[in-house]
């Protein structure tokens, strides 16, 4: 992981504060929260070419509170959270770096940049069971989406790409969820998080009915 000199310096000179409830934030590997800001738009912070920091999921160009400036990069910090959407893939929400190396020869921004297979992924699913985060890559015309699964506790490596529907039921699908999961319908990227909430809805179900029958 690297924390690199620039977040040494955020550490020295901001401290760990305390995010304020509506407002944006980010989590360094140390997991110090300091509150910030997002420009709608890098051109609003003077950051040229303002091109190249359009997709929050590789790079973010952040307003501390003492009006400085700097872009942090995918793997710099551990997560950060956006209150606002701004211009094209500045996007809001919770986001975590993660390195993908599956992701390598995905064109990643207009500017060609690459930061050593880490990029900040947008959780949709948060769950105890299994999670599910997502990414845009590229721009206008080719611009593509990915669906990235997290099983928690089991043997399946962490964040496996959605390759489709039936697979990823496949995975989801086990004695106690099989027949459950079997009756969603796909329906886009929102279905993908149905599918994933009645897994984990379905494994506490049986978590609790399991601990009741112990006690």
């Amino acid at each position: 992981m690297r924390y690199g000199f620039l977040l040494t310096l955020f550490y020295c000179f901001f401290g760990s504060l305390k995010a304020q409830d509506s407002g944006d934030f980010i989590i360094t590997w140390k997991n110090d929260t300091i509150t910030c800001s997002f420009p709608n738009n890098p051109k609003d912070a003077d950051i040229r070419p303002a091109r190249r920091y359009l997709n929050g999921h590789i790079n973010i160009p952040i307003i501390f509170e003492n009006d400085s400036v700097s872009i942090i990069r995918a793997g710099d910090i551990k997560a950060y959270s956006r209150n606002k959407h701004g211009k094209s893939l500045l996007c809001d929400g919770y986001f975590e770096s993660k390195k993908l190396a599956i992701l390598d020869n995905v064109r990643k921004n207009p500017g060609g940049d690459t930061n050593e297979e880490w990029y900040f992924l947008r959780r949709l699913v948060d769950g105890k069971y299994a999670s599910l985060h997502i990414i845009y890559l590229g721009s206008g015309d080719n611009m593509s989406s990915f669906l990235f699964l997290t099983i928690h506790n089991s043997t399946t490596p962490d964040m496996i790409k959605v390759w489709g529907w039936k697979k990823t039921l496949a995975l989801l699908s086990d004695s106690d969820t099989a027949e459950e999961l079997s009756k969603l319908k796909r329906n886009g990227s929102n279905k993908y998080s149905d599918l994933v909430k009645e897994y984990n809805r379905l494994k506490e179900e049986v978590a609790i009915l399991q601990s009741g029958s112990d006690n």
